[in-house]
């Protein structure tokens, strides 16, 4: 069986689950029968505009690159591991607008989207658009921690979502990505884990700490038949290849994003790969990000390990903000991991 961000989310605490739909049985059940929509992203024409204006004809083509890039592999993850629908329908927003309402109820929607942890409320605030590179941004941040940009994958029933004001719900299902800016190690992550979850809920199986642990268990004893591939920018500073070689026991090699996203599109199952999964809660007080990590099978995206920060250290962020975790792999993760604490 295979488990996901969804159920870790659930482990944490229940500030967690706000403002992110969790997936009644009914409500995927009602999407199944349905037909599917996936949104293609199209670059904001006013940033467009703007650099235009500026006579940077160079950028311009760079950004519609980026948004030609990531509908690619959107159209690959969904192909490769999106199962609930044989086929799905392609649009752009704009598109999707000139679908009549009414017809809408017959449509279930997949789409992905950029979001701010809101500092004068709880929940988030959209983007109008998917955000794919730092220059998009109307204001550069040198380090992104997540408050201040995250990106997430919804699915929810077509009438209900919004196509004048970007004011968004609470939708049949939504997770929040590992990259701020999306590859397709993030796009298949999200698309695979949601319907594999999905699945299980309309089969009645329950998701639970005890039944969770017992299929890691059993899942971890793979480990010793996989190359770990691990993104060089998402380990600690102070972390080596060296080091790291000397306390994980099996095969294991840094590599570059770009590698990696190769060896996730292969589907090789001699690869297994570590992600770093942040959840945002934000509430009316506070705002806060939790990291965990998963090492995740290559050929069924099963979780082959994982990584939680303390239970009491949650909980406490979760009510007065902060980070908890690390968004990089540190020596003190591994060592968790490989000692399965």
């Amino acid at each position: 069986m295979k488990y996901f961000q969804l159920l870790i989310a659930l482990l944490l605490c229940a500030t967690l689950q706000a403002q992110m739909g969790m997936g009644k049985p009914k409500d995927i059940k009602a999407i199944s029968e349905r037909k599917m929509i996936v949104i293609l992203e199209e670059p904001d024409p006013k940033y467009l505009a703007k650099l235009e204006k500026k006579g940077k004809t160079d950028e311009i083509e760079r950004v519609k690159t980026m948004y030609e890039t990531f509908n690619a592999a959107l159209k690959q993850a969904v192909a490769d591991k999106w199962t609930m629908h044989k086929e799905v329908e392609y649009k752009t927003w704009k598109e999707f607008k000139r679908v009549a309402k009414k017809k809408r109820e017959k449509y279930a929607i997949m789409y992905f989207l950029s979001k701010r942890a809101s500092n004068f409320n709880s929940g988030y605030v959209a983007a109008k658009n998917l955000i794919l590179h730092a220059d998009m941004e109307e204001e550069k941040s040198s380090e992104h921690n997540f408050l201040s940009l995250f990106q997430t994958f919804t699915i929810d029933k077509a009438e209900d979502v919004p196509v004048d004001k970007w004011v968004f719900g609470s939708p049949v299902y939504s997770i929040t990505l590992p990259e701020v800016y999306p590859t397709y190690v993030s796009i298949s992550y999200a698309i695979r884990s949601t319907d594999t979850y999905f699945d299980k809920r309309v089969s009645g199986e329950k998701v639970n700490m005890k039944s969770f642990k017992k299929e890691i268990e059993e899942n971890k004893e793979r480990l010793a038949e996989k190359i770990l591939l691990i993104r060089e920018d998402w380990v600690a500073e102070d972390l080596d290849e060296e080091k790291i070689k000397s306390i994980y026991p099996h095969p294991v090699q840094l590599v570059t994003p770009e590698e990696l996203d190769a060896a996730v599109r292969s589907g090789d199952k001699k690869y297994a790969w570590l992600v770093i999964l942040p959840a945002i809660n934000s509430s009316s007080k506070s705002n806060s990000v939790i990291f965990m990590q998963q090492i995740i099978d290559n050929e069924n995206f099963d979780i082959l390990q994982y990584y939680l920060p303390k239970m009491g250290k949650m909980v406490l962020a979760a009510y007065v903000g902060g980070k908890v975790g690390k968004g990089v792999l540190t020596e003190k993760t591994l060592r968790a991991m490989v000692d399965g604490d």
